[in-house]
């Protein structure tokens, strides 16, 4: 019976870990998009009435403060980065959640 029990817990927590994943890759692709209009030089109007959500305008104006490059790999480089840092903001985040409960 304790196994059954442990086996639930086990499945329920890694269920919760994968939709906390899933999440975060929801996010990293924001990120890359945000971060792409920006290298790709859409003006920062346009691209706020492309964004809906407080959280997903505060994600747009960060990937906007970055200076915009010229040069390809650069650009590639920069939003390569950025989605990923927020990708690794998201997993803490997450993480942080998850001990506090």
């Amino acid at each position: 019976m304790k196994l059954v029990s442990l086996i639930t817990v086990l499945l329920l927590a890694s269920s919760a870990q994968a939709r906390d994943i899933e999440e975060c890759e929801g996010w990293k692709e924001k990120a890359n998009l945000f971060m792409n209009w920006r290298q790709q030089g859409v003006p920062v109007a346009e691209a706020v009435k492309e964004t809906a959500g407080n959280i997903s305008r505060g994600l747009l104006l960060r990937a906007y403060a970055t200076p915009r490059e010229t040069d390809f790999q650069m650009q590639y480089r920069i939003i390569d980065e950025f989605s990923e840092q927020i990708y690794q903001e998201c997993l803490a985040e997450q993480n942080a959640d998850a001990s506090r409960r």
